[in-house]
């Protein structure tokens, strides 16, 4: 979280993607929502979220209603171009063994496909993009990987159901489930 900015008289741009507590000690988030609500209220200021879903969190924990802009992949030039027909690849966060490690587990020996994770490439586009396909597992809802895979052209292999789009930090960190006192006078 940063407020090196506030009190200078200086626009200040904010894309917003990740919660407004992340990274914020605990000890400092009543202090920090209220130097957020206040930047968000100057005419200098321009906060723009990356998806609907934070732009609602940002309101239900400061009372700032955020437009959003969702991310723009233009530094992608690779395109789908596939030369490994039988090869998934599994990209999950932080390097997780968890799809990725379970698919290669109980996958037969025979199988007509092979699932790889991002260790097993050099991490570059190009190499993505010579995969039949992407299986992503979202652990937020706003991945920058399915934008990037999106604009690659890649196909694309998602759950359908709600519930398994989990933010890590929801259950393990209690940011989201806090209101500071001027948060909690606009519900």
């Amino acid at each position: 979280y940063c407020n090196f900015f506030a009190g200078l008289n200086k626009t200040i741009l904010g894309y917003f993607g990740l919660p407004l507590l992340y990274m914020v000690p605990h000890q400092d988030g009543a202090r920090w929502l209220e130097e957020f609500t206040a930047l968000a209220s100057l005419p200098t200021s321009l906060f723009v979220s990356n998806n609907p879903l934070h732009a609602e969190q940002v309101a239900w924990q400061s009372g700032v209603r955020l437009p959003v802009l969702r991310p723009v992949t233009l530094y992608i030039t690779e395109r789908y171009q596939p030369d490994r027909p039988e090869d998934v690849l599994v990209p999950e966060p932080r390097e997780a063994c968890v799809l990725y490690c379970i698919l290669r587990a109980f996958t037969p020996a025979n199988y007509p496909l092979k699932f790889f994770g991002k260790v097993d490439t050099d991490r570059s586009y190009t190499s993505f993009a010579r995969f039949r396909s992407v299986v992503i597992y979202p652990h937020d809802f706003a991945l920058m990987t399915f934008y990037e895979f999106y604009t690659m052209g890649m196909p694309l292999f998602m759950p359908g159901h709600l519930s398994k789009y989990l933010f890590p930090f929801s259950a393990s960190v209690p940011l989201l489930d806090w209101l500071s006192d001027t948060a909690s006078s606009f519900e």
